[in-house]
């Protein structure tokens, strides 16, 4: 028998598919970044690149005119060449503990971050709440690393982010 001459069979395939596609869709739309956004814009990291702290280890301000759209947020680049790289690997660029301040994580705090205060460390991006936290996090930087790590998974969920 010929499936592709069943209207019974293929109108079943039909249905089925349509419901998987549906579920899927539902999924994708309700799986957002836990991270502050500003509201009424969804932009992250106040408008700061995310490329440009890896790049050029620069807190650089992005554009309104240059965006991508990734996770439910909002993410200005400062150049169409950083978007690209942006979108090539999104989670690379993702700051830990959706931007809140490393070090506040680490004592259980969870507060917010200034996206102008920042270290690399680790390929990985920390936001701090100041500058001088900076000199905090690479003095200790394993140990405070560590316990924010655990903590962060209970943290996050009790957070109410900005913008959401």
């Amino acid at each position: 028998m010929n499936i592709f001459l069943n209207p019974t069979r293929n109108a079943a395939i039909a249905f089925i598919a349509s419901i998987l596609i549906g579920i899927s869709s539902a999924t994708a739309a309700h799986h957002e970044l836990k991270i502050d956004k500003e509201k009424g814009t969804n932009v992250v990291l106040r408008g700061y690149d995310a490329v440009s702290y890896f790049n050029e280890m620069e807190a650089r301000k992005g554009s309104p005119d240059i965006t991508a759209k990734w996770m439910g947020a909002v993410w200005q680049f400062s150049s169409e060449a950083n978007k690209k790289t942006f979108l090539e690997n999104p989670d690379r660029y993702v700051p830990e503990y959706g931007g809140r301040c490393a070090v506040s994580v680490f004592v259980g705090e969870a507060s917010v971050a200034n996206p102008a205060c920042f270290v690399i460390e680790a390929d990985r991006l920390f936001l701090l709440s100041t500058p001088d936290l900076a000199k905090t996090l690479k003095a200790d930087f394993s140990n405070i690393v560590s316990k924010a790590d655990a903590l962060w998974p209970s943290l996050k969920d009790e957070i109410k982010f900005e913008g959401n």
